[in-house]
């Protein structure tokens, strides 16, 4: 229901309802993505779709933000990295799990991605 979908109005935030695969035409122009429990419904190839998409609406510098629901921290490392963003190294959690266990990332297009595409 798209209905239950609509949030308050906020300065400089767009949001979509849609294909995570097919974004509208905003090459470079966002500061950030973010992603929540999403991946982990989707195939492999929508998930390398996804994370694509979101790598080509970011401008350069841009951050991706995800969270996914019984997903290794080092499969998204391996995604991210596969998609061309910048990946840091996996941190061990200390401390109770969520049930379910939840991976998170923050991962960066890096400052020169695409500059010699145009």
């Amino acid at each position: 229901n798209v209905a239950s979908l609509v949030m308050p109005w906020r300065l400089n935030v767009t949001r979509f309802y849609g294909d995570g695969t097919h974004l509208p035409n905003l090459d470079a122009t966002a500061d950030a993505w973010v992603c929540v429990s999403t991946l982990e419904h989707m195939t492999h190839v929508q998930r390398v779709g996804t994370v694509r998409e979101a790598h080509r609406i970011l401008k350069p510098g841009g951050v991706a933000i995800i969270t996914a629901d019984d997903y290794e921290p080092a499969a998204l490392n391996d995604l991210f990295s596969m998609c061309r963003f910048a990946v840091g190294p996996e941190i061990p959690f200390e401390g109770e799990h969520l049930s379910p266990r939840v991976a998170w990332g923050v991962f960066q297009k890096p400052e020169e991605a695409y500059a010699d595409q145009g």
